[in-house]
């Protein structure tokens, strides 16, 4: 049983087009979403010590092991993969490996946005439209006022 399975969470396949969160369904989800990114975030840490010390052996070394650090850099690389696949089944996107951002995909009035999680926070604190840089992020207050806005004109 995955981690999925475990937490109670549907995963995407079978599914039809992509998943929208309500930001209640996207607080809820990071009790699986929040294991995953850690375990995300310290596996992808450990493959770029791992690269260096690959890297360095590589450069200086005179008949070091290699064969060792490339099994342990694959090791990584393909836990990296199975995590980002973890993620990808719950519905949410990874905008950033290293410091373990996800966008919960999301529709307010009609709107294409995202919730926005950042890794160390208790509970999603923003959003952003769909395709924008993490840079555009803003409250999650002032989706009220989007909702509001979309309800007087629709």
């Amino acid at each position: 049983m995955d981690r999925g399975e475990q937490a109670g969470v549907a995963t995407a396949a079978g599914r039809a087009g992509p998943r929208h969160f309500s930001l209640s369904a996207a607080n809820r989800a990071l009790v699986l979403v929040r294991r995953i990114v850690t375990d995300l975030v310290v596996e992808y840490c450990r493959f770029l010590e791992l690269q260096e010390i690959f890297e360095l052996e590589q450069a200086y070394a005179e008949e070091a092991p290699l064969e060792d650090f490339a099994r342990d850099v694959a090791d990584a690389v393909r836990r990296i993969r199975e995590y980002s696949d973890e993620l990808r089944d719950v519905g949410v996107e990874l905008r950033d490996m290293a410091r373990g951002i996800v966008d919960f995909p999301a529709v307010i009035g009609g709107r294409a946005v995202c919730f926005c999680w950042e890794l160390g926070q208790e509970r999603i604190e923003y959003w952003h439209d769909r395709g924008e840089a993490l840079a555009h992020r803003r409250p999650v207050a002032e989706l009220a006022d989007l909702s509001r806005a979309s309800a007087q004109t629709g």
